[in-house]
């Protein structure tokens, strides 16, 4: 597939993005195992999750669904927009 005049500039603009996005890769994977080792320190340290699972009272059920909110002047703002 002939890439005219300009195939030097589009090879080494995706080499770059491949090189870019293959770094952060690696650089996520790295993080994340070092975000579990320091994790697994602070467990064995003593210090616990607040999001774990003896949460607690504080936890909501699965079926819990969240009202929308409604303030009076959003939802005026919101009829003015609607024209009603």
């Amino acid at each position: 597939m002939p890439l005219g005049p300009y195939a030097s500039f589009i090879v080494t603009s995706y080499a770059l993005v491949t090189a870019v996005v293959l770094v952060l890769i690696v650089w996520i994977a790295i993080d994340y195992r070092r975000q579990k080792e320091r994790l697994r320190e602070l467990e064995a340290s003593g210090v616990t999750r607040r999001s774990g699972r003896n949460a607690g009272c504080r936890m909501r059920p699965r079926n819990y669904a969240r009202k929308p909110y409604r303030h009076s002047g959003h939802v005026r703002h919101l009829q003015l927009l609607s024209g009603k």
